[in-house]
């Protein structure tokens, strides 16, 4: 009986080790985890993780190759394709995205304009769009539904920007950052072409300060603009007259405080906090929104040179941080952040996307 105890004790033991050891066995069969991607600029590569929903944690699904210099990624509304901006080579890179692995496999690539920064992908899903900072303009693309392929149909002058770097499609517009000129320009997408009617010939564009870097509007009927702007403030106001073609005039556009170099910007899913990474200061500036106007939450140390971050429907964010080479995991409550954990990633990390 003795024996009989203690082997019973022993083959708890060893179930309990192999429970604990074989968890990342484990988590790479979940099919719950989704796919979640990270440029890596100077290595010329992309960081492939699976993200487990329920937990937070991040499983290192290794590198693939990317273009020269890949500076942006996006991932489309299925989960099926992935497209980086490579600025360096002048293209973009199309990857599928295998639901059971998560993992990425070059399918093809298409050139841009000079100096790509940015992708955006229309809703309707048959549609991208690429700001390119030299050659001030944004080239149009069809996507192919089963490859995920771009096709070229032309481009479109970015009339009036000097230095064009960063682009938002939401629903039939597009908004475009210019550093240069120191504005937002606006655009309407015709859903059926891909056409592309520059807002200016219909009344002027949003004139805003020097706020150019990854800025976010928010979801629904009455959606805000909200810019990361370099002097250390976040622009924002109501785009109106929507849901039909927004008027130019931007009646209440206010500003609020952020901290040194504010690049980017990004909200909870349910759009009742948002953080503002401050690239020169190490810093996040969290604030609560209410009917979208954000209010002052406090300051979140991070890590060095911060940049993109993504936050989930599950309730975490994920940090780049360019100077550490590292993404940071988080769990998000308001516009509180617990860290999870650092993970490695290449050199230079710029830009993240997930499915």
């Amino acid at each position: 009986m003795r024996n009989v105890r203690i082997y019973t004790v022993l083959l708890g033991l060893t179930l309990l080790m192999a429970a604990c050891t074989s968890y990342e066995e484990a988590f790479n069969r979940n099919l719950d985890s989704t796919g979640l991607y990270v440029t890596n600029s100077s290595s010329n590569s992309v960081s492939q993780f699976a993200a487990d929903p329920k937990s937070g944690i991040l499983n290192d699904l290794g590198t693939v190759p990317a273009g020269t210099t890949p500076v942006y990624v996006a991932v489309n509304s299925a989960g099926t394709f992935a497209y980086v901006v490579n600025s360096g080579s002048n293209d973009v890179y199309v990857y599928s995205i295998n639901k059971k692995t998560r993992k990425l496999a070059f399918t093809s690539s298409v050139a841009t304009g000079t100096l790509p920064r940015m992708i955006g992908l229309h809703s309707g899903g048959k549609f991208a769009y690429v700001v390119n900072e030299t050659t001030d303009n944004i080239s149009r693309y069809s996507i192919d539904s089963s490859t995920g392929a771009l096709t070229s149909i032309g481009t479109v002058a970015a009339t009036g920007a000097t230095t064009p770097r960063a682009i938002v499609v939401h629903k039939n517009l597009i908004f475009l950052a210019d550093a240069g000129g120191t504005q937002v320009r606006l655009y309407n997408i015709d859903s059926t072409t891909g056409a592309v009617t520059d807002h200016s010939a219909l009344g002027g564009d949003l004139a805003s300060t020097s706020c150019a870097g990854l800025f976010h509007i928010s979801s629904g009927n009455a959606p805000y603009v909200y810019l990361p702007c370099a002097d250390g403030n976040i622009e924002y106001f109501p785009v109106s007259g929507w849901p039909t073609f927004p008027s130019t005039t931007i009646s209440s556009k206010a500003t609020i405080a952020a901290g040194n170099t504010t690049s980017a910007i990004a909200l909870t899913a349910d759009q009742s906090a948002a953080f503002a990474s401050n690239s020169g200061a190490a810093s996040l500036s969290a604030y609560t929104l209410s009917n979208g106007v954000p209010t002052a939450a406090g300051t979140i140390s991070t890590c060095t040179t911060p940049g993109q971050m993504l936050i989930n429907s599950s309730g975490f964010g994920y940090l780049v941080c360019n100077g550490d080479n590292t993404v940071r995991a988080y769990s998000v409550s308001g516009a509180n952040l617990s860290l999870i954990k650092s993970y490695p990633v290449g050199t230079a990390p710029t830009s993240i996307a997930a499915y």
